[in-house]
């Protein structure tokens, strides 16, 4: 096995970890990030879903193109606004975690000012010592980052298969047979 390799069990330790030590800093904010995402890829999933029964439904009804082209034109910002509410929600998230992650890089650092000197005479620490304090911050964002849209698409999912399953429980039960 790559040395660089780690076990699927071992990543998920990890992330635990990182998730419970930002969290350990600010909760709120950890709290706050995940339930942003959630937010976000719910609605878009909820989103596309009814906007695919409505035209499906305009469809069936031989609507005329005219009311077909305005649904699709007013869909057509709903998106926009959303792919932007997204962008924004990413770009806070980058900046928040930015600043969580100095705290963490110092807290590491008044550790390390109170270890003693020997430590550092020792190559292991101190290469222990300086991946910790480089990849702090990517590491933090990276892990909440990631936990975020994997709580956030688990739930966007199952948001779509409600919607779809009030739409037309056949249609979902397609997927699940094929």
């Amino acid at each position: 096995m790559d040395e660089n390799k780690i076990s699927v069990s071992q990543l998920i330790k990890n992330t635990w970890f990182i998730l419970r030590y930002a969290a350990s800093h600010d909760r709120r904010l950890v709290i706050s990030i995940i339930g942003l995402y959630c937010f976000i890829q719910v609605g878009n999933a909820v989103y596309d879903t009814v906007l695919l029964k409505i035209i499906i439904q305009m469809l069936g009804d031989k609507s005329s193109l005219q009311s077909i082209l305005i649904v699709l034109m007013v869909s057509v910002v709903v998106m926009v606004t959303l792919v932007g509410a997204q962008q924004l929600m990413e770009e806070w998230t980058k900046a928040k975690l930015v600043r969580l992650s100095g705290s963490i890089q110092k807290e590491i650092i008044d550790k390390c000012g109170k270890i003693d000197l020997m430590c550092y005479d020792t190559p292991d620490f101190y290469d222990t010592y300086v991946t910790a304090a480089t990849k702090a911050e990517e590491m933090i964002q990276k892990g909440v980052t990631c936990v975020s849209q994997i709580v956030g698409s688990t739930l966007a999912m199952i948001a779509a298969a409600i919607v779809i399953m009030t739409v037309n429980p056949l249609i979902a039960i397609f997927p699940v047979l094929g």
